[in-house]
C-alpha cells in the first residue's frame, strides 16, 4: 500500500489508505502515539500504547536536548 503526503499550511498530512482506517478501526480525530523505530514511522493507538525505556532514550538523545548557548562573556 501506498500513503500520500501533502503540505498544507505549512504542516504535513499523511493521507491513509481506507484498508488501513478499517483494518486499525481508526476514527475522525483519534489520538496516535508517532514513534520512529529503526528509521520507520510508527503509529500506534495512544491510550494502548506506552513507550519503551529504549524508546524514551532514543527519543530523548542528546541530539535532542543538548542546545548551545551564547552567555557572551563570563
Amino acid at each position: 500500500m501506498k500513503a500520500k503526503i501533502e503540505k498544507i499550511n505549512n504542516k504535513f498530512f499523511v493521507e491513509l489508505p481506507d484498508e488501513v482506517i478499517k483494518a486499525l478501526n481508526i476514527k475522525s480525530n483519534d489520538d496516535l502515539q508517532v514513534l520512529i523505530k529503526d528509521n520507520k514511522i510508527v503509529l500506534e493507538d495512544k491510550e494502548n500504547s506506552e513507550m519503551s525505556l529504549e524508546d524514551r532514550l532514543d527519543y530523548y538523545s542528546s541530539k535532542n536536548l543538548i542546545k548551545k548557548y551564547d552567555w557572551g562573556k563570563v
